[in-house]
């Protein structure tokens, strides 16, 4: 972070590749506004160049002039505007009612307030003339209403006078004869009102003829009361000897009297009367009648006879049921005459029937004799038997046939007797008779019963006894007594009718209504508000609304209420200051106002128009002032003032309100192959990707015009001259759609056509300007990479000129092909763009590689954060070190023929940030004609500086609370494989292995391999491993291999350290010299200077220079100073 920070304070957009300023995307933005002659924030100060010292404006500043105190009374005004009211017409209707006698008063004014807009003026107005027009109708109907009840009061007085002229002329002629009355009737006297007098004209007329008839009735009336009371007289007198005759018959006579009305009631009156009388005759003939019927139906009582006989037998029947019932009965007429029947029965009857039945006859001789009362007395004088038949039915199979019948007197006298088989029928011929000489009396309605007069024997097996007897009943029944009523006859009298009398109706007066009416005056005064209306070049209404930086609003100035009730010669004066931070021509605003007919003037140091006129009945257009917000993330509020007359009456604005959208964060990533953030990291491997994420999200609620829209969206990425390229096949274009999934569009590359294609710009080192391929990203932009500055086509020109950027050398620039498109479901939608740009870096080594892009909104430009790498200037460590115990140093010494010696194989330490491993190898090249392998070997794997970002398990020990000692070993807090390691704790790891390892976990991460033919010794690290550790921290490998000097000679031994695909070669030698000849001694040499062998120092993966030979030489200077036996450590 330091470095990147020295690096931006360094001024690191190398070779001063922009020629305008960049001081910010604020600044850079203003850029994209081309008002000629402008003031506010103009163009030419963001193009300035920015040293260091220069302090950027990046936020709208304060208002200085009046705007805000202007805001704080928005919407308000001092003074009122009187608005004059021609009342004449009301006036001249009121005068004419009051020349009728309407009575007419002036009210007081009616005031209608005060009116704010023109509208509201006309609509009072409008309803002042309507006002206007009803007190005029009022008052016309008040006119029309007395003219009417004039008329009609005098139409109706006049009857009303005739009706009572008329009533006191005939009470003259006729009050000495008769009775007249008047009565008043008052339902004349109205309330005056033309309606009402209509009505009682109407009753006075109705009322004189109404008058007129009395009189006539009363004349005929009076006739026939003169006659009626003559022929009454005749009718009483002809009464009073009709009941005189009446009362001598025996009927009571009362009398009455009838009042009758004419001649023809008293001869109804005398029918009546007539009616009556024969009535009354005729009741007192059927009342006599009936009296003499009663005493002729009594006399018949007294000596009646009547009675009523009956005859009957009683008798004792058998009483042995073996032989069945027997019977006697009889019968007896009213002469006397009798028939007494029995029969004849035995045991045989249920089989054979009855045996015969046997019949007398005869007769009983009676009298009856009245006592003359109606009670009679009965006597029984004799009884006569005539004859006795029997009747035989069947045989007599009883063994005893003696049947015989007797018939005795109640003294037991018999009278007849026969004996008979009951075989045959026969008759027989009695005629006797026997003295009775018995007597009874019957009263009314009694019964003299069974009196017995013959007793009666039928004797067989069984006897059967009879008594024969009668019963006698008075009937006589006295008449019901007679009550005849009372005959009466009403006699009506006729008594004379009332004397006819006159009864007259007079009237009352009526009035006259006098109609009251009134009218007034107005009051209304005018105090016009004023609008300010903000829209864009579409004409969308932009007031609380928010606009992005640099589009074109129009500020009207509305005044046009104002005009509503100026008079010629008021003067108009508009101030209007502006709020800071916006763009403007003053002299194009001042130009299109004085066009208009305004008066302008411009105070610079406020930024205040101020607009003056005279009405000259003339309405001018409305000012207006063309402006474009200049800063991100402001406000732009504005009111402005009017005064009429000066100070007579002055009013506020409403105040208009648009903000501008937070400046866009874009953002730059660079991630290495497997997609981890390397920003700020060293990388081994040279194959990088930059992610150029856009930031869409302040525009979600931004208004943009469609000039604002036209000016483009785009992505221009500089590339850092000869320190990447880019790999232009892999470009990706990536969003994400509402569901959060990703879609990708894959740079497509094809051959120009001249169908639409556009082409880009390739330009060479040698400047020669070349057209080879269009880049399309599917349909949503085309990308543009220009190689030169000098080759620019005009249409990639006039969109870094419409941002304000000059890049300078090789950049990449992708145009949305459809920015209004791009604006709707992009910009608008704030669904941001990432494009991928996968890149090989190709710088030296050890070189810091910044990098940012801009994203162009609108035509404005925004910069994103830098990123920086940095490719690693490191090499491996090969030494030759010395077994005896004393780990010497042996590199460029000598070793003896036979010694055993370690070649340390010091791999690279892996910085704490850096790209994702996926390859550490060390192989170590041995020069096996001179060193054989004793197949032993032992190495570390050492990590140090790791942090678990949450709580996690590993599959090996780990240690916290470490040290690093000073052999390289870690010591510490041990976590066990399998244990949970807290999240934010720092760990390390340090693990050790040789030939002889069997270590599971060991043997899964290093692979040890020799290949005895090659002579080459392998360790190779776990790429699965090496992606698991992430790219923060310290990863470090070293081996130690076994040699044995075998032969002398100058040896070399190669070790190529590869990491991430690239290799990175060094080499140790030492010497082993011949082995000793025994020689004679001779004379000793002077001794010469040890010459030193040339030796081959660490290399990269690069090509040798000669900055590698002065390396060489500095390392063998620090063996030369005795730098031996001390093994490099790595520490951060």
């Amino acid at each position: 972070m330091k470095q990147k920070e020295q690096l931006q304070g360094h001024g690191y957009f190398r070779k001063k590749k922009w020629a305008k300023g960049l001081a910010s995307g604020i600044a850079l933005g203003a850029a994209v506004i081309t008002f000629a002659g402008a003031t506010g924030v103009s163009a030419d100060e963001t193009v300035a160049t920015i040293d260091d010292t220069t302090e950027v404006v990046t936020s709208q500043p304060e208002s200085t002039n009046d705007n805000n105190a202007y805001a704080e009374k928005a919407g308000t005004s001092e003074g009122t505007l009187s608005v004059d009211i021609d009342n004449s017409t009301v006036e001249a209707a009121a005068t004419e009612a009051s020349s009728v006698g309407v009575e007419v008063t002036q009210e007081a004014d009616k005031d209608y307030g005060t009116d704010t807009t023109t509208g509201e003026l006309t609509e009072t107005k409008s309803e002042i003339a309507n006002d206007q027009a009803e007190q005029i109708k009022a008052l016309e109907e008040a006119t029309a209403t007395q003219t009417a009840n004039n008329t009609a009061y005098a139409d109706a007085q006049a009857a009303i006078d005739a009706n009572n002229d008329y009533v006191n002329n005939a009470k003259d002629t006729y009050g000495s004869e008769t009775t007249v009355t008047v009565t008043n009737d008052s339902s004349t006297a109205t309330d005056g009102t033309a309606e009402a007098n209509k009505i009682a004209k109407t009753t006075a007329e109705q009322t004189l003829a109404d008058n007129k008839e009395a009189v006539a009735s009363y004349v005929e009336a009076k006739a026939n009361y003169d006659a009626t009371v003559s022929k009454a007289e005749e009718l009483n007198a002809a009464v009073e000897a009709a009941a005189n005759e009446l009362k001598n018959k025996g009927v009571t006579v009362t009398t009455s009297s009838q009042v009758v009305n004419s001649v023809a009631e008293v001869e109804a009156l005398q029918a009546q009367n007539d009616a009556i009388i024969a009535q009354a005759n005729s009741d007192k003939a059927a009342v006599d009648a009936l009296l003499a019927q009663y005493a002729a139906d009594l006399a018949a009582f007294n000596n009646g006879t009547n009675v009523s006989v009956s005859a009957g037998v009683y008798t004792q029947d058998v009483d042995n049921l073996t032989y069945g019932d027997s019977y006697m009965n009889a019968t007896i007429n009213a002469d006397g005459t009798f028939t007494f029947t029995h029969d004849m029965n035995d045991g045989l009857n249920d089989t054979y029937g009855t045996l015969g039945t046997g019949t007398l006859t005869g007769k009983l001789n009676y009298r009856v004799e009245s006592q003359g009362d109606g009670n009679i007395t009965v006597y029984l004088d004799s009884v006569e038997l005539y004859t006795y038949t029997y009747t035989a039915y069947r045989q007599n199979y009883a063994v005893n046939q003696n049947l015989n019948f007797h018939v005795y007197t109640l003294g037991g006298t018999e009278i007849y007797s026969t004996y008979h088989t009951g075989n045959s029928s026969f008759t027989d011929t009695i005629n006797r008779s026997t003295t009775l000489n018995y007597e009874h009396g019957v009263s009314v309605g009694d019964t003299l019963a069974n009196v017995g007069f013959l007793n009666i024997d039928d004797n067989w097996i069984y006897n059967t006894h009879g008594q024969a007897v009668i019963s006698f009943t008075n009937t006589n029944k006295a008449p019901d007594p007679v009550n005849p009523p009372e005959v009466t006859a009403n006699l009506v009298t006729a008594e004379n009718p009332a004397k006819p009398t006159l009864a007259l109706t007079s009237l009352s007066d009526t009035t006259n209504q006098t109609i009251k009416a009134s009218y007034y005056d107005y009051q209304l005064t005018y105090s016009p508000v004023v609008e300010k209306d903000r829209t864009n070049s579409d004409g969308v209404d932009m007031d609380g609304k928010t606009a992005v930086k640099g589009d074109v609003l129009t500020d009207t100035l509305d005044i046009s209420n104002v005009y509503a009730n100026l008079n010629i010669g008021d003067t108009v004066t508009i101030i209007d200051p502006l709020e800071a931070g916006e763009y403007y021509n003053v002299d194009d605003n001042i130009a299109t106002a004085v066009a208009n007919g305004w008066e302008v003037s411009y105070d610079a140091a406020t930024e205040t128009f101020t607009y003056t006129t005279t009405y000259t009945g003339e309405k001018l257009v409305v000012p207006t002032v063309d402006w474009a917000p200049a800063y991100d993330a402001a406000y732009y509020d504005n009111t402005y003032k009017v005064l009429v007359n000066d100070n007579l009456y002055q009013v506020y604005s409403n105040t208009v309100k648009t903000p501008t959208p937070e400046a866009p964060q874009p953002t730059k990533e660079i991630t290495d192959t497997y997609g981890n953030d390397i920003d700020g990291s060293t990388t081994f491997d040279k194959n990088i990707v930059y992610h150029l994420n856009t930031d869409y999200t302040p525009y979600t609620e931004v208004t943009a015009s469609t000039e604002a829209i036209a000016k483009g969206f785009a992505i221009l990425d500089d590339v850092e001259d000869g320190m990447f390229t880019v790999n232009e096949d892999g470009i990706v274009i990536r969003l994400t759609d509402d569901n959060g999934e990703t879609t990708t569009l894959s740079t497509d590359v094809s051959d120009v056509t001249e169908a639409g294609s556009v082409s880009t710009n390739h330009t060479g080192d040698d400047d020669s300007e070349g057209t080879t391929t269009v880049n399309k990203l599917n349909d949503l932009f085309t990308m543009y990479h220009v190689l030169s500055d000098e080759a620019i086509s005009d249409e990639v020109q006039a969109i870094l000129d419409q941002a304000g950027l000059s890049p300078v050398g090789e950049f990449y620039l992708w145009v949305a092909n459809d920015p209004e498109s791009f604006y709707t479901n992009y910009v608008k939608a704030g669904q941001n763009i990432t494009i991928d740009v996968p890149a090989y870096l190709t710088t030296e080594a050890g070189t810091v590689v910044p990098n940012d892009f801009y994203q162009i909104d609108f035509g404005n430009a925004y910069q994103s954060n830098l990123v920086t790498v940095q490719v690693p200037d490191v090499s491996p460590e090969k030494h030759a070190i010395s077994t005896d115990g004393t780990n010497t140093v042996l590199d460029n010494q000598t070793v003896g023929l036979g010694e055993v010696i370690n070649y340390l194989l010091d791999g690279i330490e892996i910085p704490e940030h850096h790209d994702t491993l996926w390859q550490y190898d060390l192989t170590d090249i041995m020069d096996t004609i001179h060193d054989r392998y004793t197949g032993n070997y032992h190495g570390e794997i050492i990590g140090t500086k790791y942090v678990a970002n949450e709580d996690l398990t590993l599959a090996y020990d780990v240690i916290t609370d470490y040290t690093v000692n000073e052999d390289g070993s870690i010591s510490g807090t041990v976590i066990k494989a399998g244990e949970v390691i807290p999240e934010g704790t720092e760990y390390a790891f340090y693990f050790t292995f040789d030939q002889d390892t069997d270590e599971a976990f060991i043997n899964s991460i290093v692979k040890v391999t020799w290949d005895d033919q090659a002579g080459v010794w392998k360790l190779v690290v776990d790429s699965d491993f090496l992606q698991s550790l992430g790219i923060v921290g310290t990863f470090d490998v070293n081996a130690w291999l076994e040699a044995e000097r075998i032969a002398s000679g100058e040896v070399h031994n190669i070790l190529i350290n590869t990491i991430n695909g690239v290799d990175y070669q060094t080499e140790v030698v030492t010497y082993t010299p011949d082995p000793e000849v025994p020689e004679t001694p001779t004379e000793n040499p002077v001794e010469e200077a040890p010459v030193v062998q040339s030796s081959v120092l660490p290399m990269t993966g690069d090509e040798t220079t000669p900055l590698n030979i002065i390396a060489s030489l500095i390392g063998v200077l620090m063996f030369v100073l005795g730098i031996l036996g001390v093994r490099k450590r790595k520490e951060d």
